[in-house]
C-alpha cells in the first residue's frame, strides 16, 4: 500500500510471524504479548523524532523496562546489530508478565483484568 511506501504488509499474521522469529522489533504493541507467549526477545525502537515526545518516549522506556528488552534509537548508526543474536529472554520476567497480564483469574474474566490494570477501572464500575 502507498501509506507503507509500497513495502509488503502482512495482515492477521502477527502470531505466526512472531512464533517463527528469533526476536521481535516493536515500538510498543500487542506483538509484545506474543513475544512473551513464545519466549522471544524484544527490541523496542524509537527515533530522534519520538525522543522529542516525552509521553511516547516514556511509554517506550516503560515497556522496555517491563519486558527486559533492548532499547534502540534507529537514527543512531552506533548500534551493533550483531548483539541482537546474543539477546536472551528473562524467563522470570516473562513468567510474571504471563501470570499478571496474559492469563485469566478464576475470579475475573480477562476484560475485567485489562480494564482494571490498564485503565484503572475498579470492580464496582463493571
Amino acid at each position: 500500500p502507498k501509506e507503507f511506501d509500497y513495502r509488503p504488509v502482512y495482515l492477521d499474521k502477527t502470531e505466526a510471524l512472531i512464533k517463527s522469529s528469533e526476536f521481535i522489533i516493536t515500538r510498543q504493541s500487542t506483538a509484545s504479548s506474543f513475544a512473551v507467549i513464545y519466549n522471544k526477545p524484544i527490541v523496542h525502537i524509537y527515533s530522534n523524532q519520538i525522543k522529542e515526545d516525552q509521553e511516547s518516549m516514556s511509554n517506550i522506556i516503560n515497556a522496555n523496562s517491563t519486558y527486559g528488552g533492548t532499547l534502540v534509537n534507529i537514527n543512531e548508526d552506533s548500534f551493533n546489530f550483531d548483539s541482537l543474536k546474543k539477546m536472551q529472554v528473562n524467563k522470570n520476567c516473562y513468567k510474571s508478565i504471563m501470570n499478571e497480564y496474559l492469563t485469566s483469574s478464576k475470579k475475573k474474566p480477562n476484560f475485567h483484568l485489562i480494564l482494571q490494570k490498564c485503565f484503572g477501572f475498579l470492580d464496582s464500575n463493571f
